[in-house]
């Protein structure tokens, strides 16, 4: 009886797991060039808009890991430089899921660097979780 129960209680606390890494995220202004973003199986995906469509941006083969457990709201976070010829640019993802509200809401901070004498640049960007499609 005690090994099914521990089977049960494994089970129950791998989907948990799992369904916290599987979230797709929607940008809260729609009119930013970050539409949303999706975290799925180990991998964190950007689209950026294209001629007013969202167009795949980015893949990274990491997602962002849990930091904060304070005020029952649990905060994962990542960070992530790409560099190419003309600028460096690092994107920081955050998430968070309330156990109050039972919610999930997301940040991008985007900071571009350039090469040359170009300003610096921030983005702010701000997302809400999509409910996923039936």
């Amino acid at each position: 009886m005690k090994k099914h129960l521990f089977v049960v209680l494994f089970l129950m606390a791998t989907s948990v797991v799992s369904n916290a890494q599987n979230l797709n995220f929607v940008n809260i202004n729609s009119t930013q060039n970050i539409p949303r973003f999706e975290i799925k199986n180990n991998q964190t995906t950007l689209y950026h808009m294209v001629g007013g469509r969202p167009v795949l941006m980015q893949t990274w083969n990491q997602v962002p890991q849990f930091f904060n457990d304070e005020d029952r709201i649990n905060r994962y976070r990542m960070t992530v430089t790409r560099e190419d010829k003309l600028s460096r640019r690092t994107y920081e993802v955050f998430y968070s899921f309330s156990r109050d509200a039972q919610a999930y809401d997301g940040y991008i901070k985007t900071t571009i660097r350039y090469k040359d004498s170009r300003p610096s640049k921030v983005f702010d960007d701000y997302f809400v979780q999509r409910a996923p499609a039936n």
